[in-house]
């Protein structure tokens, strides 16, 4: 028997079983309005679930949203209680490091398109509350521990160094653009 993450398989399952071990989650909100909370159409709610479910599907293969109810209370002391879709994603650990850059910042970005005050992001059972970048401002990304919220550093994103071949392409492009403008 050969384990594969908690799983005990004999060696001829193994070559069969392709192991996903990396789990996250993106909440989606059914209001708009940080004040206000104003709740959208099936049809926003629908383009926001499916705009996740691309982004996930293109990032790490696939997705899994199963539709609940959640609630929170807003600075002025409102409880907001509303229909949520949970869009889940699992990744292997390699395709998770190179890409969890682009899934916070992309999380903050819908926080801005939806309007929301903050987005929920999920990984490995850990809660993140991720507030929407503001102009000049760093991003935040907070970790419900218990009952406070703590902050933690947002991952940035690998940057590859591009070969001497792609320089010189990017060069003749450039000059080749300002050619056409002169």
């Amino acid at each position: 028997m050969v384990k594969v993450g908690n799983l005990e398989v004999t060696k001829e399952q193994k070559k069969r079983i392709f192991h996903l071990p990396v789990e996250q989650a993106v909440i989606v909100p059914s209001t708009s309005g940080v004040k206000t909370q104003k709740r959208i159409s099936k049809k926003q709610m629908t383009k926001r679930v499916n705009n996740v479910r691309r982004f996930l599907s293109k990032k790490f293969g696939g997705f899994t949203d199963v539709k609940a109810t959640g609630g929170f209370v807003l600075r002025n002391n409102r409880l907001v209680k509303e229909r949520v879709v949970k869009v889940t994603s699992f990744s292997t650990k390699k395709a998770f490091r190179k890409n969890r850059g682009d899934v916070v910042k992309q999380v903050g970005r819908w926080g801005n398109k939806w309007k929301q005050e903050s987005v929920s992001y999920e990984n490995e059972g850990d809660l993140f509350i991720v507030e929407p970048p503001k102009r000049g401002a760093v991003r935040v990304m907070k970790k419900v521990s218990g009952k406070r919220m703590v902050r933690v550093k947002v991952p940035k994103t690998i940057k590859r160094r591009a070969t001497p071949a792609q320089r010189r392409a990017l060069t003749k492009a450039r000059r080749v653009l300002v050619r056409k403008r002169r």
